[in-house]
């Protein structure tokens, strides 16, 4: 069989232009647009009776010509070239038979990415990507602002300003998983055993990074605040040496009830191949031998149990329940960022856009706090929106940050994160053509990997207090703000402990920070008169955080990172530490979502399908960065970032989506072209589904919305 395939999209971004007009007055699209082409092919051969073999390959090219949000300028956005973009998948299977009871099963996968991601050609970054150190390559380092900035309209092509100009980063993906699998089975009537050996490794997200001016600099609601640097150039070839497993299950039916007991016992090992970097701006030329053992896990035992009972002997109603482990995956490059010695690593500096006092975070103008006021401008090269080397601040870990022999972050007694679930429900067939069903969840991730700052503690801290800034910008956020004190206490660290911030790192396995999920669903599916088909769901559920087991920071900042703890359970940030780190002790509600589908067999062979979703918008986490002129003597340490609104009292707008799709197959002998039309977001619908949090003249505005309603055709050949 051979498929081949074409698609493509073009969608506009929330807030931005569909066109705009470059210095020359030509006309630019500032829209997402992307297309991949793919061709596939499956291949089965009986070798003999009991031996059959089946193979499977995909091969496909990726194009991406923008890739902006909602403020970003046109070229900031990554462009991604398809002759720089290889990817493919594939599988080979072998399945024998060998005896009425034995059944051996072996084969051999892999999937592979290659991609090469950077600012789109021709773009002033582009242009000055290669020529290091110039005033053309400084002058285009990424820059992002939490408001819309009009303050640079030769680097920000819209009107109403931007949150992201000049550039993104210049990036080489690599990564191949390889997986290798063999298992034997042994089934009778009433007992069904299976035990095998699973094995997964290969190059893991290799990256080569680089940036223009090797920095990120960051303003706040317009006003300079930080840069993070790099230590690019840098090439992070991590792999996965292996990532083994070995499993039994076992299926046994006594009389009603059927258990099911099952062990996977888990090693995995990833490691970084040597490497060579040439010096940057900030970090010194690197050779870095190869390193094994970055991840060192196992052995790690996932038990699992579940069982079914026929509760009337009719095969009408069942119940059901389960308990199982489940480690977390890993690939090659989350250790190798965090501990390998050829890692990419970042720090945030304090920059205000003026020129400091040497050594120092203290502006050599000290009578002017910002680059808004009046007289700020000594030096020619202040308050230009390009960050010089005399204008970033101390580092915060004494510069070493980019040595590749750092001091700043190890692993200490660090575990394997995992997962505990356990399942209940019930399932009954109310008619012949009715089912219905019901299920708990509950899980605890636990072992979660927590940094811990040893040279700082909550003494290192000295606090004082502001007004609650203005939110009124934003109405949802002024109501709930209006419900708590109108003071917010804020934490600034001892200057004496500046260059050690990001010194004595270590990354443990925590066992009080800890995430908890609930979650109920119920559903139905039912077979129609004609032919037709319905399903349907109701889910209500809710993660809560206790992720209090710190005292590295007292503002509670929200969690992110490869090891954040975020990252490894929701996806959703969360305070860790202050007020705000135990979400259990919040008036947190559960999240409600309901999904209805269904198809029809039209006429003439015409296929018809519909969806209705309905999603609980996501929860919103205000915050706050006070800008330096707010902490006392005008002396600010760190940029802190505060969240102002309790948890669970603040979420964007529910939204809805309705799809429809219609498919016809025109068969020729074994021939089988198949015609499909989709149309996604039939009523057009266009609610916020995520937007600006942070305090200031943008906080509420839309950064991604529903997409508008889009038809898909979509042709498929196979013969």
């Amino acid at each position: 069989i051979l498929s081949v395939r074409h698609q493509s999209t073009e969608t506009t971004i929330a807030n931005v232009p569909k066109y705009v007009y470059d210095a020359n007055g030509e006309r630019t699209k500032a829209t997402n647009d992307l297309y991949v082409r793919s061709v596939s092919t499956r291949l089965t051969y009986q070798a003999t009776k009991n031996y059959k073999i089946a193979g499977f390959i995909d091969r496909w090219w990726h194009k991406k010509g923008h890739a902006i949000g909602a403020g970003t300028d046109y070229r900031a956005g990554e462009q991604r070239d398809p002759r720089n973009a290889h990817h493919a998948i594939g599988n080979l299977k072998l399945t024998a038979p060998v005896t009425n009871n034995w059944l051996f099963e072996a084969g051999y996968s892999f999937a592979e990415f290659y991609w090469k991601g950077g600012p789109p050609t021709g773009s002033p970054a582009q242009l000055a990507e290669a020529d290091l150190y110039t005033a053309a390559w400084y002058a285009t380092a990424q820059t992002g602002d939490t408001a819309l900035n009009k303050n640079f309209p030769d680097r920000c092509a819209y009107a109403t300003g931007c949150t992201t100009w000049n550039t993104t980063r210049l990036q080489r993906q690599e990564s191949v998983r390889n997986v290798g699998k063999v298992s034997a089975s042994y089934v009778t009537g009433s007992h069904n055993i299976k035990a095998g050996f699973e094995n997964q490794w290969g190059p893991g997200r290799q990256r080569k990074n680089t940036r223009n001016g090797h920095l990120v600099a960051n303003y706040t609601n317009n006003l300079a605040q930080t840069v993070t640097v790099y230590n690019n150039p840098t090439i992070q070839p991590s792999y996965v040496a292996y990532d083994v497993g070995l499993f039994v299950q076992d299926s046994w039916a006594i009389k009603r009830l059927t258990f099911n007991p099952g062990l996977r016992v888990a090693w995995i090992e990833t490691g970084m191949r040597a490497s060579s970097m040439a010096a940057g701006r900030f970090a010194p030329a690197r050779f870095i031998e190869e390193e094994k053992g970055l991840i060192d896990f196992g052995a790690d035992y996932s038990p699992r149990i579940s069982a079914v009972y026929d509760l009337f002997g009719n095969g009408r109603t069942a119940l059901k329940s389960s308990w199982a482990r489940y480690y977390r995956n890993y690939d090659g490059d989350i250790a190798a960022g965090a501990y390998g010695r050829a890692g990419e690593r970042s720090e945030s500096r304090q920059w205000f856009d003026m020129d400091l006092i040497p050594g120092t975070n203290n502006r050599t103008n000290a009578a002017v706090a910002n680059c808004s006021l009046a007289g700020a401008r000594i030096r020619p090269t202040d308050c230009d929106g390009v960050a010089q080397d005399n204008e970033i601040g101390v580092s915060p870990s004494g510069g070493l940050f980019a040595n590749p022999d750092r001091p700043d972050r190890k692993p200490l007694n660090l575990q394997r994160q995992f997962n505990d679930e356990f399942t209940a429900g019930v399932q009954h067939q109310l008619m012949n053509r009715l089912a219905l069903g019901f299920m708990f969840y509950k899980r605890k991730v636990d072992a979660l990997a927590v940094q811990d700052r040893t040279n700082i503690g909550l003494s290192d801290y000295s606090s004082f207090t502001l007004p609650m800034p203005d939110v009124s910008k934003d109405p949802d956020v002024a109501e709930v703000i209006a419900t708590i004190p109108q003071t917010v206490t804020v934490y600034n660290l001892n200057p004496a402990k500046a260059t050690v911030f990001n010194v004595g790192l270590v990354d443990r396995s925590d066992t009080q920070n800890v995430t908890l999920y609930n979650g109920f669903e119920a559903s139905f599916s039912a077979r129609l008169p004609g032919g037709a088909m319905a399903f349907g769901s109701w889910t209500a559920e809710h993660a809560l955080q206790q992720w209090c087991d710190t005292n590295d920071n007292p503002n509670g900042p929200l969690s992110s990172g490869q090891f954040s703890l975020s990252d490894a359970t929701t996806g959703q940030n969360a305070a860790l530490g202050g007020q705000y780190c135990d979400q259990t002790q919040w008036n947190y509600p559960l999240r409600h979502e309901f999904k209805l589908a269904g198809n029809y067999a039209l006429p003439y062979g015409l296929d018809f399908g519909a969806i209705l979703q309905s999603y609980a918008g996501t929860e919103r986490s205000i915050v706050w960065n006070p800008a330096a002129n707010l902490y006392p003597g005008a002396q600010r340490t760190n940029s802190e970032t505060l969240v102002l609104n309790p948890p669970g009292s603040l979420f964007w707008d529910r939204y809805n989506q309705f799809d429809v799709n219609f498919k016809k197959n025109f068969r020729h002998n074994s021939k089988v072209l198949t015609l499909q039309i989709d149309i996604f977001n039939v009523l057009n619908a266009n609610p916020i589904r995520a937007g600006n949090n942070n305090v200031g003249a943008s906080l509420g505005d839309a950064t991604t919305i529903l997409l508008g309603r889009f038809p898909r055709l979509a042709l498929n050949y196979k013969f």
